[in-house]
């Protein structure tokens, strides 16, 4: 059964998200030098945080976390268990870049994206699977919310069978780049998506599968040195055309991605708390101009 998951911002992988932002701008606060590669896993009853830093500050995970969810506006807080496997002051070496990415335009995945994230925004969290074969859709919260939930799922999405189910013996691990420190890969995953908007605005795409990648190392690499594939991709133009326009138009160097999309100041938590209406530098559409169709 082919599901699409739909997770308030303190729910599933987003949780996971968030607390790996949480640790890596505190393991960053340091120095801005300080290199960390970590993932957040939720095994239900308790969370592992693996992976490594150069920072040979060691923090305390468990404090930190709950002292996030505890001074959240609407009071929410978790008796959190946390096992800490990083491994500090570790050594890093660059590795190549290779990096591919599946966007996929659909704006009634937004709405229900939205209608999740507005709902958790007043206080009432609720989790969704979407079965679109089936026409049905799952959905998990507190008992005593579960009329509420059901009713108004039901008159959003009438066309649906809605039943209660139970999401709670899962397993969920952050993406990637939310556990990485920035001066690595983690611009270039930004990049795709800043990439992406345009090209969806553009009406280019509907469907883009991205891939970059380089034999240079990530302070060598720029926009002669990197190649663009997009093989798989649902285009109006033809492929090996827009590969060309985007290295010609979009920033390659690590500290021009940075710099153009201020990722030093960047927050983002806000992509995952409101991923549809937010402010995110990534999600402007400044070069739309230069993207011209012929």
């Amino acid at each position: 059964m082919n599901l699409k998951c739909f997770y308030n911002y303190l729910s599933g992988k987003n949780l996971c998200n968030i607390f790996a932002d949480i640790i890596v701008k505190e393991l960053q606060k340091e120095s801005p030098d300080v290199k960390t590669e970590i993932s957040v896993i939720n095994v239900g009853n308790f969370f592992v945080v693996k992976g490594r830093t150069s920072s040979n500050k060691i923090i305390n995970i468990t404090d930190l976390l709950t002292d996030y969810l505890s001074n959240l506006p609407n009071g929410v807080s978790e008796n959190l268990r946390v096992i800490d496997t990083i491994l500090y002051d570790s050594s890093f070496s660059f590795n190549y870049l290779m990096l591919n990415e599946t966007f996929e335009k659909n704006s009634f995945y937004d709405a229900f994206t939205e209608f999740v994230n507005n709902h958790s925004s007043n206080n009432l969290f609720f989790n969704c699977k979407l079965d679109e074969q089936n026409s049905t859709i799952l959905f998990d919260c507190d008992d005593k919310d579960k009329d509420v939930v059901k009713n108004l799922i039901t008159k959003k999405f009438s066309d649906f069978k809605i039943l209660k189910s139970d999401f709670s013996n899962e397993t969920y691990v952050s993406d990637r780049f939310y556990g990485l420190s920035m001066n690595f890969e983690k611009p270039y995953h930004l990049l795709l998506r800043y990439i992406k908007n345009h090209l969806f605005q553009k009406g280019i795409s509907s469907k883009l599968h991205i891939g970059i990648n380089s034999d240079s190392f990530y302070d060598s690499i720029d926009n002669n040195n990197v190649n663009v594939n997009l093989s798989g991709s649902k285009l109006i133009v033809n492929e090996p055309w827009l590969e060309s326009l985007i290295l010609d138009v979009f920033p390659f160097k690590c500290d021009e991605i940075i710099e153009k999309l201020d990722l030093m100041n960047c927050d983002l938590l806000n992509d995952i708390k409101s991923p549809i209406n937010n402010e995110s530098s990534w999600l402007k559409l400044d070069l739309m101009s230069d993207i011209i169709l012929y």
